[in-house]
């Protein structure tokens, strides 16, 4: 049975590590902007994790967030709350060092191209899910991956963010790069949806688990978190149904 993981045990396998080995369960995480507020970003955190999400990204909220603050409110969430919790970067001034707390380091796509910071997170030993940007080609984004592989971190989830489309708004989650990417790569990817109505959001991440995905990411800053209760319990059904990965 696919599962969605409640909590990080202590001392347990990160998942995203045991999604770059065996994959056997659906790894869900959130994406809201986690601000300096530790209080706040517990309380987002303590929600997340009864409704059945893995783990969360922390963003700085501004240019003055430093990145030894930013360590500071990861380690306060991870013992309060029991989340996963790793740092999104868009440049190599803001990768931490190994004696890093964060589980992961995700990688916005605003900075796929940028090869020092790519070079940078393959020297890390954190996985690293990589974001597609809204305008780059499947080629563009393997490579991109590889690059970090080759400097010598073999843990890269690859994350479908949505593409740059002429509709409304004007970006796409592309489920259809699900299976592509499949049939080209081992690597793992996950969905990212964007942010939309939450009736789309979530037919796009239920969409995207029979189509092979092996994770969700979903923005969920300005969810109503009663219904994100229902929501993930419908995607945890079509996990269910899917079979293992």
């Amino acid at each position: 049975m696919v599962q969605c993981r409640q909590a990080l045990a202590t001392g347990a396998t990160s998942s995203l590590l045991r999604l770059c080995t065996h994959r056997s369960e659906i790894v869900l995480f959130a994406q809201p902007l986690i601000t300096g507020d530790c209080t706040v970003a517990s309380s987002i955190g303590d929600t997340l994790q009864k409704a059945g999400f893995t783990g969360v990204p922390y963003v700085a909220s501004d240019l003055s967030d430093s990145l030894s603050h930013a360590m500071e409110a990861i380690a306060d969430m991870r013992s309060r709350v029991g989340l996963e919790v790793g740092l999104k970067v868009a440049s190599v001034d803001e990768l931490p060092g190994p004696s890093s707390v964060a589980d992961f380091i995700q990688i916005d796509g605003r900075s796929m191209r940028c090869e020092a910071l790519l070079l940078a997170a393959g020297g890390l030993a954190l996985p690293v899910p990589l974001d597609r940007s809204n305008d780059a080609t499947l080629d563009e984004w393997l490579a991109a991956a590889e690059t970090i592989r080759a400097a010598g971190n073999r843990n890269v989830i690859l994350c479908e963010c949505a593409i740059r489309t002429l509709e409304y708004p004007d970006t796409t989650a592309c489920i259809a790069a699900i299976p592509e990417i499949k049939a080209r790569t081992h690597l793992p990817i996950m969905l990212s949806p964007g942010r939309r109505h939450r009736l789309v959001t979530w037919a796009l991440c239920r969409a995207a688990i029979p189509a092979g995905a092996d994770g969700i990411v979903v923005d969920v800053a300005d969810t109503d978190y009663q219904g994100l209760y229902r929501d993930v319990d419908e995607l945890r059904k079509v996990a269910e149904a899917a079979g293992p990965l």
